[in-house]
């Protein structure tokens, strides 16, 4: 039986944005769990400048009729760097607080995050591609891509607000087709409370449709952060 998840995310435009990856499940998991969120810095990174992140989110089930919930409580953390103004890498992990059924579930994705305007410009844009794992245990379970579009809004104040959009897809054995698909929507705001501290709130809007449970699921996924600057 396989089953599907999604990862959204986006690195700094970041990882995104809007930040999304679907992922499917292997046949022996009864539902993964993925991180949906951007994690955007304040501003686009600047060559040799990097963010590190870490809070608390309600994380998507893949499978929410079989887990009972749509999302479930975890931890996630981020690290970005950039290299240069218009180039910046991330990468991003998830853990499961909840233990459902003692499965050990977490995950971990990649992102990189192209700018495609000028850095004089009032609202930076980014392109952000994902790809993201999925584990049950030891194992990885699922995997996915994504694509998001991600923009910075001018700062009020201290106050850096963004959003993100993009599509995903997710698979178990790329061979036997697509398994699940959806959307992700992000909106975000990151506070400095000094030059180099960081506090982040968030909230993912997720459109989820797994084609194996013939399911379709529509979720909110909060987070809040402490991040970094360096």
């Amino acid at each position: 039986m396989h089953a599907l998840i999604s990862s959204l995310y986006l690195i700094r435009l970041s990882p995104p944005a809007i930040i999304l990856a679907l992922l499917s499940l292997s046949s022996c998991a009864s539902s993964l769990v993925y991180s949906p969120s951007l994690d955007l810095a304040p501003n686009p990174l600047k060559r040799d400048n990097g963010q590190i992140m870490g809070g608390g989110e309600l994380l998507p089930e893949t499978r929410p009729n079989y887990a009972g919930h749509h999302t479930t409580p975890g931890l996630g953390g981020s690290i970005k760097y950039g290299f240069s103004e218009a180039f910046s890498l991330q990468v991003k992990s998830w853990y499961d607080l909840s233990q459902l059924n003692g499965n050990d579930r977490q995950g971990y994705s990649g992102s990189v995050v192209a700018m495609i305007n000028d850095s004089t410009a009032p609202t930076r844009i980014a392109v952000i591609p994902t790809y993201a794992l999925l584990f049950n245990g030891s194992s990885i379970d699922g995997r996915g891509v994504s694509v998001s579009l991600a923009a910075w809004f001018p700062a009020s104040g201290n106050l850096h607000p963004y959003l993100g959009f993009g599509p995903a897809i997710g698979w178990r054995q790329l061979s036997n087709g697509v398994d699940g698909f959806g959307l992700i929507a992000n909106a975000g705001a990151e506070y400095n409370l000094t030059p180099s501290l960081t506090l982040t709130g968030e909230l993912s809007g997720i459109l989820q449709i797994d084609r194996t449970d013939r399911s379709t699921s529509v979720m909110g996924s909060p987070k809040i952060s402490l991040g970094w600057l360096f």
